[in-house]
């Protein structure tokens, strides 16, 4: 078990290093379709040292169906100090309406003013429709993070990655595999 967690976190720093190195060319995945199924979405809470809470959503991919790598600020929250405190929930999500996120802005002069310090988003979780997971490996200096879930998540595929840029032919078909930021984007806005 520790030799595949190591070989897991070192096939992650070698695609951080060699990036733009197509991640999934060694796959032996019938069809992008197929390998979308590795993509997850991962909601996480932590509560920092002052008591400040906050809560994000990120994306990440599947090593196996129980193991996952994301990266660190998904799972992480920077304390006043410069110090780090790992979220206390963290889930992997089944479907897109796990979550609501509400962002709240002020009307200043007839716009509109987005502070996320003053008025934070507003999050809505359904824990039911996500797996629990923890947060087994954290890197802050390569901003990666590993999450182990008790038992495989149900419809993931694991996307072991490419071993070098090597495994790439020229003019060869890549697919980029992933949630855009704009899945992220607010579902609906309040103004005070």
């Amino acid at each position: 078990m520790k030799k595949r967690f190591l070989a897991l976190i070192l096939s992650c720093l070698v695609l951080l290093l060699a990036l733009p190195v197509p991640a999934f060319a060694s796959v032996q995945i019938a069809s992008a379709a197929d390998a979308a199924n590795g993509v997850v979405q991962i909601y996480s809470e932590v509560t920092l040292s002052n008591g400040v809470s906050k809560r994000s959503v990120g994306k990440g991919f599947g090593e196996a169906t129980n193991t996952f790598v994301t990266n660190a600020h998904v799972v992480t929250a920077e304390n006043d100090d410069g110090s780090f405190t790992t979220a206390q929930r963290v889930y992997i999500m089944l479907g897109a309406d796990c979550v609501t996120v509400t962002e709240r802005a002020l009307l200043v002069d007839g716009q509109f003013i987005v502070d996320e310090e003053l008025l934070p988003m507003l999050y809505d979780a359904n824990t039911n429709k996500m797996v629990a997971c923890d947060v087994v490996y954290i890197s802050q200096e390569h901003d990666i993070a590993v999450l182990q879930t008790t038992e495989p998540v149900p419809g993931r595929v694991a996307l072991p990655l490419a071993e070098s840029s090597t495994d790439a032919s020229i003019g060869e078909q890549i697919y980029a595999l992933g949630y855009p930021a704009v899945s992220d984007q607010v579902s609906s806005s309040t103004g005070l």
